[in-house]
């Protein structure tokens, strides 16, 4: 990848995973109680993998019975987690650990309020202390590979996500897969996985969010009005459905357009400062072509 072009992908993942205020991913649909970035500034491509999700009904583990000593704590470390105490959480499901060390599901349930709480390499760790009790745990590879994509570490995600993904189809493991590419700069492949995602879940609309800002990103905006404009113009239509749409339209190079549409969310100058980002990238990729 050139200079440039890696530079871009940066620019393209610095606001999710850090939380500043430029163009980029969205882990949102991981967390839904807690945006993962503010809608104050920009478009931004949704990761599902959310801790809400059910763990893998499949896995024989998890069916084993836990020892009744460990039982008590892990009710109350489940009270606490529903309650947002997460730090209580995370102490009685340690201790629940301590008294069944060979059973996969205090060390779960800590990955996850690790996971919900923001530590993410700290989860990542647990779940690979539950994958090596339960290796063919696919909502635990799948949930280590979303650990290391908040994390940055692509290379770790993507991996885990993979395993995942031949264990299970699911779309949000092809929705995950794209993002770990989008974020490393490979548009062609991010975009494949998405298409992948909506031929499971043809009406997710993050999916088709992903996919239009991954065309835009790439050089290839009318496409990717043709996707964000119906999801932007909807009734159920989120700020970052719109941002979304203003970017495309910036990059497109409709102006006003795409200001009128920035300006439903942000406030004027905001609003001029990112079609002038969106307009600026337009240009540089257009430099690359």
């Amino acid at each position: 990848m050139s200079g440039l072009l890696r530079i871009l992908a940066i620019v393209a993942v610095g606001a999710a995973l850090g939380g500043c205020s430029a163009l980029g991913l969205d882990f949102s649909a991981m967390k839904p109680q807690q945006p993962a970035m503010a809608a104050s500034d920009s478009s931004a491509a949704s990761v599902a993998g959310d801790a809400g999700a059910r763990e893998d009904e499949s896995s024989e583990a998890l069916k084993a019975p836990l020892p009744e000593r460990a039982v008590p704590l892990v009710n109350l470390g489940r009270r606490a987690w529903g309650s947002g105490n997460f730090m209580l959480a995370a102490s009685a499901f340690k201790s629940a650990m301590k008294l069944a060390p060979d059973h996969p599901l205090p060390a779960l349930s800590l990955a996850r309020v690790l996971y919900d709480s923001g530590h993410y390499l700290d989860a990542a760790e647990r779940y690979e202390y539950v994958l090596r009790l339960d290796p063919e745990n696919a909502r635990a590879w799948q949930m280590r590979g979303m650990s290391y994509l908040r994390a940055g570490r692509f290379a770790d995600a993507r991996s885990s996500l993979e395993r995942a993904l031949a264990l299970r189809e699911d779309a949000r493991i092809y929705n995950a897969l794209g993002v770990v590419a989008d974020s490393e700069g490979d548009r062609g492949l991010a975009q494949a996985y998405y298409r992948l995602g909506l031929q499971v879940a043809p009406d997710w609309r993050m999916l088709k969010s992903n996919l239009g800002l991954s065309l835009a990103l790439s050089g290839r905006p009318q496409e990717a009005l043709a996707l964000l404009a119906p999801l932007a113009e909807e009734a159920a239509a989120s700020v970052r459905d719109r941002q979304n749409y203003a970017l495309a339209l910036a990059m497109a190079g409709m102006r006003e357009q795409a200001l009128a549409v920035a300006r439903a969310d942000l406030p004027a100058d905001r609003a001029r400062a990112a079609i002038h980002r969106y307009e600026g990238m337009a240009r540089r990729l257009a430099s690359l072509q």
